[in-house]
């Protein structure tokens, strides 16, 4: 059995999906932020439940970058719980929402109120682009401003052939 130490993961991995959520981590976190099942799945089982407001589905998971067979981790406390409502539209109903968004938010910046809008953001940003303290600002927070790239100076070459 692989020894891997997950104690030194201090945090609870918490993934936000579009139509579910999970939790990652040892027992121990899992049961502080309240998941509770009967009993916990043997090696890489599943072990799936509900309550009245949620599904839910526990299962062990190989910690992240580790390495090695998949069977080597059967022991290993490190857990993936997911979960997502019971009563909510089935994925072709929530596309269908999610297209007939973006199909108004489209419409929307076709208007003329949606032209305006776009023309004022876009003057915002020109007038931020020339604010020279403002970029002097910007400048100090890391990863903001990406750093010039340095071309590498051109190395003389030297042919014998040429003399």
């Amino acid at each position: 059995m692989a020894e891997l130490d997950t104690s030194s993961t201090s945090e609870l991995i918490v993934i936000m999906e579009r139509y579910a959520s999970s939790y990652i981590g040892s027992k121990a976190m899992l049961v502080a932020e309240g998941i509770k099942p009967k009993s916990w799945p043997n090696g890489f089982d599943c072990l799936d439940w509900e309550d009245d407001s949620y599904s839910y589905r526990v299962r062990r998971v190989r910690p992240e970058g580790a390495k090695g067979a998949r069977r080597e981790f059967a022991e290993v406390d490190w857990w993936r719980v997911w979960w997502e409502p019971l009563n909510r539209p089935d994925y072709a109903e929530l596309r269908i929402v999610e297209k007939r968004r973006e199909l108004e938010e489209t419409i929307y910046q076709q208007s003329p109120q949606g032209q305006v809008e776009r023309n004022k953001f876009f003057t915002r940003y020109y007038e931020s682009r020339s604010d020279a303290k403002f970029q002097a600002f910007m400048a100090l927070i890391p990863g903001i401003v990406k750093p010039k790239r340095e071309r590498k100076p051109k190395q003389a070459t030297t042919n014998a052939s040429q003399g």
